[in-house]
């Protein structure tokens, strides 16, 4: 219900009580019901008199059928396409999902228990940014799919600089970084069963992050607002944008692997040549990092292994 609320409010004009009332035919107990509700999500809703509501910024939700009419018109393999208000998690949805081995998109306007890499949550109030993932069958992969990590992150790194945002760096493997502050994360799950590898595919990223909420995020991180100085983008046209190149993305990486994507991944690399500390399971390793290879691990200097995955910490 509160979805019909929200596509009045959206505008972040004053609303009158009894206008909202008359409209979506509640009484004043549910519709203060809804708004505590919404507040809880994030949006900052204030009533600038006793008798108004109003939200304080405008916002942009998803449309579903902009984005899926688009989908189709690029003829972008039928994918599937799911939106939700609400939702725990959508790459927990995602992979849970028993699509026909067909691309599958899940997106929501806000996430409960977000999943971030390295088990962490990611949180992003509601539709203050893209909560995206996208599930992808491989009937027999030819190459290891430790490298579409490094893929994706280097299309929307270039997806985002096309927007015109300068100084886009990638934070090995896949965070999307500006100016050492976190715009966007990537997380890659997988499941295999015989010889057909399904990847989900997620995206968090900040379009514009309420300043009232900033005491809810627990590390350095800025939004596309920020990085665009402050020039308006559309949600769903950026949306659009990131699912067809992500597609594109996926099918080509199964017939090349990771290889067209290496050079602009020295573009965008933030770590090459930086003493670094890398944790994973085996504990904390210390070097320089010197690149990584053609399935996308990290190397070290002075270390003949490389890494597959880990948190990476700048010394």
């Amino acid at each position: 219900m509160y979805r019909q609320l929200l596509q009045i409010v959206s505008d972040g004009q004053c609303h009158t009580v009894f206008d909202l009332l008359q409209t979506l035919g509640l009484n004043q107990v549910m519709l203060k019901k809804q708004f505590k509700q919404l507040k809880s999500y994030g949006l900052n809703i204030v009533q600038p008199f006793e008798t108004s509501y109003q939200l304080q910024e405008p916002i942009e939700l998803f449309d579903f059928d902009t984005i899926f009419q688009a989908m189709h018109y690029a003829e972008l393999n039928f994918p599937e396409l799911q939106i939700f208000d609400v939702i725990n998690s959508t790459n927990s949805y995602a992979l849970a999902y028993e699509n026909q081995n067909h691309p599958f998109i899940c997106l929501a306007e806000y996430q409960t228990a977000g999943k971030g890499r390295q088990g962490r949550q990611w949180f992003s109030p509601y539709a203050s940014g893209i909560c995206l993932s996208v599930k992808y069958t491989y009937e027999q992969p030819l190459f290891p799919m430790s490298g579409i990590a490094i893929a994706v992150a280097v299309t929307i790194a270039k997806t985002l600089r096309e927007l015109g945002a300068n100084n886009i760096g990638i934070k090995w493997p896949n965070d999307i970084v500006w100016q050492s502050h976190k715009l966007a994360g990537i997380l890659v799950e997988g499941i295999q069963e015989h010889q057909t590898w399904t990847v989900v595919i997620g995206i968090g990223m900040n379009l514009k992050v309420p300043a009232h909420t900033l005491s809810m995020i627990d590390q350095k991180w800025t939004d596309l607002w920020t990085v665009l100085n402050q020039k308006q983008i559309s949600r769903n046209q950026l949306t659009i944008t990131l699912i067809k190149n992500m597609l594109h993305c996926l099918k080509k990486y199964a017939q090349t692997g990771l290889e067209p994507w290496l050079m602009d991944w020295q573009t965008f690399d933030v770590l090459t040549g930086k003493q670094i500390q890398l944790e994973t399971p085996q504990g904390i390793i210390a070097g320089k990092m010197v690149g990584i290879d053609e399935i996308g691990r990290l190397y070290l200097a002075g270390h003949e292994q490389p890494y597959i995955s880990g948190e990476v910490h700048i010394k």
